[in-house]
């Protein structure tokens, strides 16, 4: 995958530990420091389900960086084109309601919505990056993102190809994001 490798992090917790309070307090913490560019990414892929896909993936740009609809639409459109969908189908899938989406469907509005907000760091559970890792849909959209620092959170010991998460990595992450800490 081309997220850089000096920029992917594992925070191991032990298996009596939650992930979600973990990934909150992780969110809580870079998020001011990098004015909102924080997105996370769980493997159930929460979404608003009185949204679209389109609304679900373009609020958090219009509303935290006051983008204009016209500029976040012909973002949006460069990222849809490496799906490789025909018109219907993208039609279909921007004007469906999060539960008509398949799992794989809805992890990937997940991923636009942090994309597309211009997200620095991608926060991250196992099940989100087991899937992201594999080919297809969000290892596509990944792959055109080197840039991004992605930090996962797993009760699975540290991989390779991962930097395990501590005091050094978050120094080496800020500075690498430009932050001051």
């Amino acid at each position: 995958m081309s997220l850089h490798p000096e920029h992917r992090y594992w925070l191991y917790l032990p298996p009596h530990e939650a992930i979600d309070p973990a990934i909150e307090a992780l969110a809580a913490h870079w998020q001011p420091r990098l004015r909102g560019r924080v997105s996370v990414q769980e493997g159930r892929a929460v979404l608003v389900s009185n949204l679209r896909v389109w609304e679900n993936i373009a609020l958090p740009a219009w509303y935290h960086q006051m983008a204009e609809p016209a500029d976040l639409e012909e973002r949006l459109q460069a990222k849809l084109a490496l799906l490789d969908w025909d018109e219907a189908e993208l039609l279909r899938f921007l004007h469906a309601l999060p539960q008509a989406l398949e799992p794989a469907q809805r992890r990937l509005v997940q991923l636009l919505r942090g994309l597309l907000a211009d997200a620095r760091l991608l926060l991250a559970d196992a099940d989100w990056w087991r899937l992201a890792e594999q080919p297809g849909l969000l290892r596509r959209q990944l792959d055109q993102h080197g840039e991004l620092a992605l930090l996962v959170v797993s009760h699975q010991p540290v991989p390779a190809g991962f930097c395990p998460w501590d005091e050094t990595a978050s120094g080496v992450l800020s500075a690498y994001l430009s932050v001051d800490e």
